[in-house]
Order: structure tokens, then C-alpha cells, then sequence
């Protein structure tokens, strides 16, 4: 009887001291992970879909670190990410108006505008108090309207998958994922292995305030062969304006939860190649009638609409500008930032906004 008590209380004795060292081996993991010369030699974590979101939360952080806030902030797409240049815009804005702006660059791949309002709404709004969202389009990305349903991709990340459950929950796991870092940092070293033996390497490289350019090389003829030949063949009037209705309604999502959270929302046609548009028959009269439509509803919803190209897809054909179709090179997201500061220059002084405003907002 003494033998089998004593069994048992070894038993127990050792089972508490694997459970003291397991814990204190996570725990000093946990202290590891937290330090940022121990992340800063590990491989991006893969909590998002793609570790490029990591890419822009960690420059966004240091952005509000070192700024003290962030005053505009552009969403959307690849196209956002390439061809929207922030250090350059805030010179720009500075130039023409004194007022010393913070902006940044939120474009992620492959989403649509109901995509671009799920991470604005779950993922900037939640690290960054904006003043000003920019959010640019083009006008495949307000046509589609099955390509914004379809969320597989997004679901494979832990914290996105969370977001489609606003449960009790989905928000508790969420938190947990955010806040322990042996959580965040799950399947790190899967996701690094598999970019190395599919030699997919993460070559996305993103500056200070979220820019990526995208390509070194500028548009060619055989790179326009190659484009055309695979999947950018010109647009052409045979896709009707009547598909823009579930885009303008993702639009409106996003629009109403800037108004809630007093932010002002600005809408910006990205301008593509004008070879997309006037190389097909009926090609400018689909541009004409897409611009219409985006103004259109920029009436409706009382907010401001920018197009660089004034109507005309000419006016952004120079192949220099660009390293695809609709990506721009570092020569031709200059050009269109700088256009872009003057609209907006002129908006903030004729908003009444002032130098000592933007100051205020970095102490507040």
C-alpha cells in the first residue's frame, strides 16, 4: 500500500515539474519574442494572409513611434502600394502649403474594394487614427463583383478568419493572437521553409512609410507582348457599366465608416497605361463612361473625386511611367504623387486646415 502511495505521489511530482519547466520554457520564449532585437533576426510571422500585412504593420508602428501620428492614409490595392509615394507626397504637400502632413501607404495585393474594407476597417483603424483616407481605384477592380466574394485566400490567415466571426470568441482569439507572441508567431518557420524550397522569397520590400516599387525595369515591347499575350488585353466596351453597382456599394462601406469615425474620404482614380483603354475599339468610350460613373457617385456621397488624367487615358501612356500596365515605375508613381499633392493642397487650404492643426494632432 505504502509502494503504490509512493508511485503515485512520484508520478505526481514529476508530472508538476514537467508542467513547471514546459511553462517556464514558453514563458521565457514568450519574454524572447518581444524583444526586438530577437524578432528583428527571425523570419516575418505569418498571422495575416500574407507577410506582407507584417511588412506594413511593423512600418506603420514605427511611422506613429517616431511621429507621433499618422494624418493620411492610402488604401487599396497593388496599385496603391506602387504608385503612391508618401516621403515624396509630404514634401510635396509641405512645399505648397507648410503644413507638415505624416501620410502613409496601406495598398495590399489582390484586393478589392470590399477587401480593402475589411483591413481598413479590422486592421489600420485599429493601430492609426487618420485625418484623411485616400483610396484608390481602377476600373477592373470596381467592375468585378464575384472576385469581391471570394475570401479562400484571406480566410487562411488565423486573424483574418477571426474577422468573419465577430463572435464573443472570434474577437477573444483575435486578442490572444495579437497580444502572445508565441500565438503571433505560429507557423513562422513552416511558411519560411516552404518560401525556400518553392524559392518564393518574400521580394516585396516595402520603404519607412509603406512604398513598394514594384518592378526596376520600365515598359517594353516585349514586355507589352508578354503582358497582352497573358492577361492584360485591352478593355473594351462589351463590359457594361451596369457591373459597378456591388463595387460602388463595397465603396459605400467604407465611406460610411469614415464618416462614423469623423474622417474625411477621398476617392482617386489610379491612372492604368492609356494602351488598356485606347488600344481596343470602343475603349475610350468605356473610360468615358467609367469616369462619369465615379463621378456620379462622388456627387452622391458629397466626397471628393481625383483623376489626374482629367477624362483622358492619353494623358498616362508614356511607357516610361510604368513597369506593367497598371504598376508604375519609380519615375512615373512620382509623377502622379506630385499631381496628387497639388489636388490635395489645395483641398486642405481650402478646408481651412493650417500648419499649427497637423502639429496639434501629434500631441493629442
Amino acid at each position: 500500500m505504502l509502494y503504490k502511495t509512493n508511485t503515485k505521489q512520484f508520478r505526481f511530482n514529476l508530472f508538476s515539474k514537467v508542467v513547471v519547466v514546459t511553462l517556464a520554457l514558453l514563458s521565457f520564449a514568450e519574454i524572447l519574442l518581444h524583444l526586438d532585437d530577437v524578432r528583428n533576426h527571425l523570419p516575418e510571422p505569418r498571422p495575416y494572409y500574407s507577410d506582407n500585412v507584417e511588412k506594413r504593420l511593423r512600418a506603420l508602428n514605427n511611422t506613429i513611434a517616431e511621429k507621433g501620428k499618422i494624418d493620411l492614409l492610402f488604401i487599396g490595392s497593388s496599385i496603391v502600394r506602387t504608385n503612391f509615394k508618401p516621403l515624396f507626397f509630404d514634401k510635396k504637400i509641405y512645399e505648397k502649403t507648410g503644413i507638415p502632413v505624416v501620410s502613409f501607404n496601406g495598398g495590399l495585393s489582390d484586393l478589392s474594394p470590399d477587401r480593402v474594407r475589411l483591413y481598413f476597417e479590422n486592421f489600420f483603424l485599429k493601430h492609426a487614427s487618420p485625418r484623411i483616407v485616400l483610396q484608390g481605384i481602377r476600373y477592373p477592380e470596381l467592375k468585378s463583383s464575384s472576385e469581391a466574394e471570394d475570401y479562400k485566400r484571406f480566410r487562411k490567415g488565423c486573424i483574418e478568419r477571426a474577422w468573419f466571426n465577430q463572435s464573443l470568441f472570434g474577437k477573444l482569439k483575435v486578442f490572444a493572437i495579437e497580444n502572445i507572441q508565441l500565438l503571433y508567431y505560429k507557423g513562422m518557420l513552416t511558411a519560411a521553409l516552404q518560401r525556400f524550397y518553392s524559392f518564393n522569397q518574400s521580394i516585396i520590400k516595402i520603404d519607412t512609410r509603406g512604398y513598394n516599387m514594384q518592378d526596376g525595369s520600365n515598359l517594353s515591347d516585349a514586355k507589352r507582348k508578354s503582358l497582352v499575350d497573358a492577361v492584360e488585353s485591352p478593355y473594351s466596351d462589351i463590359i457594361y457599366v451596369k457591373n459597378y453597382h456591388k463595387g460602388f456599394s463595397h465603396l459605400k462601406r467604407t465611406i460610411d465608416i469614415c464618416k462614423k469615425q469623423g474622417i474625411d474620404y477621398v476617392l482617386v482614380n489610379v491612372p492604368e497605361h492609356g494602351d488598356k483603354f485606347l488600344n481596343a475599339e470602343g475603349g475610350k468610350r468605356l473610360y468615358d463612361l467609367y469616369i462619369s460613373e465615379l463621378k456620379k457617385f462622388a456627387n452622391q456621397e458629397s466626397i471628393l473625386l481625383i483623376d489626374t488624367t482629367n477624362s483622358n487615358p492619353d494623358s498616362y501612356r508614356n511607357d516610361r511611367d510604368y513597369s506593367d500596365y497598371h504598376h508604375m515605375s519609380v519615375a512615373g508613381a512620382e509623377r502622379f504623387t506630385k499631381e496628387l499633392a497639388s489636388v490635395i493642397s489645395v483641398y486642405l487650404l481650402e478646408n481651412g486646415v493650417v500648419a499649427k492643426d497637423f502639429r496639434r494632432s501629434c500631441k493629442s
